[in-house]
C-alpha cells in the first residue's frame, strides 16, 4: 500500500512532508513508538519546539535511528504554554542516517496505489510547511533496473500561497549528472482544479493525472506526482501516461521508486 508523507495535510499532500502517514512506507508500523528524549538533555530542551527531524537529531530527541516521530509545526490550532507561540504536533518519519541525518521525508513511493490527482486544498497545507528558503532537497530514485540515482538541490524554496507555491531551487548536483527539475524551476504548482499552467488550451495538471510544479511546455519532466507505468500500462482511457521518468548520464530512465526529503541546508 502506498501512502504519503509531504506536509501536515489535513486530508492529502504531494509530498509527505507534516502528515501522519509515510508516503509508501517499507517500514513496520511498529517504528510509530513515543519519542524518548536523551536524559542528560531533558532538562535544558524539555520546552524547546522540535521543528522537524533536524531538530530531533540536534537535540537527541529520538529513539531510533530512523521511523515516525512527533513534531511542533506552525499552526492556527494550539497555543503553546511555554513560547507562547502557535504550534500543533504532527508525524512526520526522519532519517537520522542518510549523509548525517536529519532529513524530514516528503515524499516516497513505491507501488504506484496512491493517487496524488488530488486538489488544491489537499494540498494547501503541506505546501505552507515547506515555505522556508533554508531548505536542502535530496532525491532518491531506483530505476527498473534497480539502479540508484540521487539528486540534490542546495537551496529549496516554496513561496506563499498568492505566489501559487512558485517553486524556488538552488545548485544542482547528483549522480544522473542532469537538473531533472531546471523546467519546473519558477513555476506555480498546479491540481487538477486550480492549473497555473502557461499554455491557455490545455490543463496540464488535468492532463498528465497528477500536482506538481508543471514544465512551461506542459512536458512531465521532474514530475515525481504522476501516475506510475504500473497503472498507466493498463489504463486505457489515457495511452499518454508512460509512467515516470528520469534523464540520466546515461539517457532517460523510467522510475520504479522515488522518494523526496529535506533538511536546512548547510546542516551536518
Amino acid at each position: 500500500m502506498e501512502r504519503f508523507v509531504l506536509a501536515a495535510l489535513s486530508t492529502v499532500i504531494l509530498l509527505p512532508y507534516f502528515t501522519s502517514v509515510y508516503a509508501d512506507s517499507s517500514e513496520s508500523d511498529e517504528d510509530n513508538g513515543h519519542l524518548r528524549m536523551a536524559p542528560n538533555k531533558l532538562r535544558k530542551q524539555q520546552y524547546r519546539a522540535m521543528r522537524d527531524c533536524c531538530d530531533l537529531q540536534k537535540f537527541g530527541v529520538y529513539a531510533r535511528q530512523r521511523g515516525f516521530h512527533q513534531v511542533d509545526v506552525h499552526c492556527p490550532e494550539v497555543t503553546n504554554y511555554f513560547t507562547n507561540q502557535l504550534y500543533c504536533s504532527k508525524h512526520v518519519y526522519c532519517d537520522f542516517e542518510t549523509d548525517g541525518g536529519g532529513w524530514t521525508v516528503i515524499q516516497q513511493r513505491q507501488d504506484g496505489s496512491f493517487d496524488f490527482h488530488q486538489d488544491w486544498n489537499s494540498y494547501k497545507i503541506s505546501l505552507y510547511r515547506l515555505r522556508n528558503a533554508g531548505l536542502q532537497l535530496r532525491i532518491e530514485l531506483v530505476d527498473v533496473y534497480g539502479q540508484l540515482h540521487v539528486d540534490e538541490w542546495f537551496g529549496f524554496y516554496v513561496g506563499p500561497e498568492r505566489a501559487k507555491y512558485l517553486l524556488l531551487l538552488g545548485v544542482y548536483k547528483g549522480t544522473s549528472r542532469v537538473d531533472n527539475l531546471l523546467g519546473n524551476r519558477a513555476r506555480p504548482f498546479a491540481t487538477y482544479d486550480r492549473d497555473q499552467g502557461a499554455l491557455a488550451n490545455i490543463k496540464c495538471a488535468a492532463y498528465w493525472q497528477t500536482a506538481w510544479w508543471m514544465h512551461p511546455r506542459c512536458q512531465p519532466d521532474g514530475d515525481l506526482n504522476a501516475p506510475n507505468y504500473e497503472q498507466s500500462l493498463n489504463d486505457d482511457e489515457a495511452p499518454h501516461l508512460e509512467g515516470i521518468f528520469w534523464r540520466t548520464k546515461f539517457g532517460r530512465v523510467r522510475v520504479a521508486g522515488s522518494r523526496m526529503m529535506v533538511r536546512p541546508f548547510g546542516y551536518r
